[in-house]
């Protein structure tokens, strides 16, 4: 039998992840050297956090309303839920800002793009975004009245929400500009001197990679605009506070703003096949190198095996 200690076990463990986070760096199909995949990833993170974190925390607050301890019709419901919902949704909504803003440059001036984005950064765009958000969502426990800050929320979600539609508004007259530049190209015959393939295929690459984000905006847009709605009338209608529709309709729709980040993975699968190909590129090359190494220990097992009944 193999000669096996406990005290290999975290040093194994600590190897295949320092192996795993080697390979994701040297990665053979350069397709994760790319800045849009920190936003990605990214969003993904936020997804997660979403659906483990602050959803649960809303699940939660709905137990207590439907046991009739926490009746309050507040949004959040209580302060530490109100923390972790107003992280999440503007980190997502920031996120999602920044996700556009990178299609839109990408997809308008693509030269530009490739000498001037990397993705150090990116890392220092969604590093930036993480402490607005922190910052504000802290804030909330600074404060004795922090449920009406009508200030704070403009900054965290009304003003990002408004500048998400804006530059999705002008990345869908890009692609529609670049499309009609490319029906008259095809029609005339007629093909510019730097045109080439690889460009073309690039080109395809980012629309592809446009529409996709278009799609996750959509998502997040009408998962978001009824708890916007509902927020601006806590904020500044007092008064519709405790009756019974506005509490029914807060307790319907808070949900749809976390069944959002369950949409963004199936969004990934269907739409970046590209991305699927160096997830799997990764992955088997990571594999092989153990697959070879368990075998080579199987050849010496069976040597010694071997070895031991001649003697």
């Amino acid at each position: 039998m193999y000669d096996i200690k406990l005290c290999d076990i975290p040093r194994t463990e600590a190897d295949d992840i320092v192996n795993l986070l080697e390979t994701f760096i040297v990665d053979p199909s350069r397709c994760f050297r790319k800045p849009i995949v920190v936003y990605i990833a990214a969003l993904a993170l936020m997804d997660f956090l979403s659906g483990s974190v602050t959803g649960i925390g809303v699940i939660y607050n709905y137990i207590l309303c439907a046991l009739g301890k926490e009746n309050s019709s507040s949004l959040e419901g209580t302060m530490f839920a109100a923390v972790f919902a107003g992280f999440t949704i503007c980190t997502a909504n920031m996120l999602a800002l920044l996700l556009s803003c990178e299609r839109l440059f990408a997809v308008a001036f693509p030269i530009d793009y490739r000498q001037k984005s990397t993705v150090r950064r990116g890392v220092i765009a969604v590093a930036a975004v993480v402490v607005y958000s922190l910052t504000f969502s802290l804030s909330n426990l600074a404060g004795s009245n922090w449920r009406s800050a009508p200030l704070r929320f403009h900054l965290t979600v009304t003003a990002p929400f408004l500048a998400l539609i804006a530059v999705n508004i002008a990345l869908v007259m890009v692609i529609r500009l670049h499309n009609r530049k490319t029906e008259c190209l095809l029609e005339g015959s007629v093909r510019p001197s730097n045109y080439s393939g690889v460009e073309s295929k690039r080109r395809q690459r980012e629309k592809t990679l446009a529409v996709t984000t278009q799609l996750i905006v959509f998502c997040f847009v009408t998962s978001l605009l009824p708890y916007l709605i509902f927020k601006l009338m806590d904020l500044y209608l007092p008064e519709y506070r405790e009756q019974d529709w506005f509490f029914a309709g807060v307790r319907f729709f808070l949900p749809f703003v976390y069944l959002n980040p369950a949409a963004n993975p199936l969004i990934f699968n269907f739409r970046l096949a590209h991305f699927r190909r160096a997830f799997r590129l990764v992955f088997m090359s990571r594999f092989e190198p153990r697959d070879r190494h368990l075998q080579l220990k199987v050849i010496q097992f069976s040597s010694s095996e071997r070895s031991r009944d001649i003697q």
